[in-house]
């Protein structure tokens, strides 16, 4: 079982340890789209009983990440490309609608947390190794634009269905079809037109950001981790089957 181990914080309760290596596992394709996950080897993996790793199931179902089937193993999900089509709509609904309103004046006090998210996006993107880490700081970046707004609330939100897309990003990345340093160069866009002013400019690189997986190109091999598929790949797909 292709675990990441990661060290365990002061108390934290077994299954917020299952979930949170479960979780990252998933997110960076230790553990693939479609893959079976059998209970008795996970728990012991951990080093943790059944319950709790049956508790972290079932919050990784929430998340969209897990399908639980009684009596059977249970399935990483596939990445489904109708649901992060719902999802950026929403996304880009809601973050545009932040970024017209932090074109008005970004509260000064955010400028300084944002400068140095994106001084370790910069520094980390060239490293395959520490993608998983610049992925985190990409999330944090989105999240501070909405705190400058007071929404944290609603940043949480959103963040927790992007788990599809988030997914689709590290593919990418591992797989050349895109680099962190593109989403680093699009955050700093973003953030240099935010502090100009230039809220409209700032939404237009936003919807390129959120929708680079549209332009996906699909091995053969690739398929079994996706479903709903859109035709434009399916037709790449056919012509590189001849």
């Amino acid at each position: 079982m292709e675990l990441e181990l990661l060290p365990r914080f002061a108390r934290e309760k077994h299954g917020e340890y299952a979930y949170r290596v479960l979780y990252r596992s998933i997110m960076t394709w230790r553990l693939e789209p479609g893959k079976s996950l059998n209970e008795q080897e996970l728990a012991s993996a951990l080093g943790i009983s059944r319950t709790p790793l049956r508790e972290a199931m079932m919050k990784l179902k929430e998340d969209l990440l897990v399908e639980i089937f009684p009596q059977s193993a249970n399935v990483v999900t596939l990445i489904d490309f109708d649901y992060m089509e719902q999802m950026q709509f929403l996304r880009k609904s809601v973050e545009t609608a932040v970024l017209r309103k932090l074109g008005e004046g970004i509260p000064q006090e955010m400028i300084p947390l944002l400068d140095e998210n994106l001084r370790l996006q910069k520094n980390l993107c060239e490293d395959k190794k520490n993608f998983p880490v610049f992925f985190e700081l990409d999330k944090v970046f989105h999240g501070m634009l909405f705190e400058a707004m007071g929404m944290r609330w609603l940043s949480s939100y959103v963040q927790k269905g992007t788990t599809h897309v988030d997914r689709m990003s590290y593919f990418l990345a591992r797989r050349g079809n895109t680099h962190p340093r593109k989403s680093y160069q699009e955050h700093l866009e973003i953030y240099d037109m935010l502090v100009r002013g230039d809220g409209s400019q700032a939404e237009e690189v936003l919807e390129k950001h959120l929708y680079t997986f549209r332009n996906i190109r699909l091995s053969v091999e690739d398929v079994k981790y996706f479903k709903n598929i859109p035709p434009s790949v399916l037709e790449v797909l056919e012509r590189k089957s001849y």
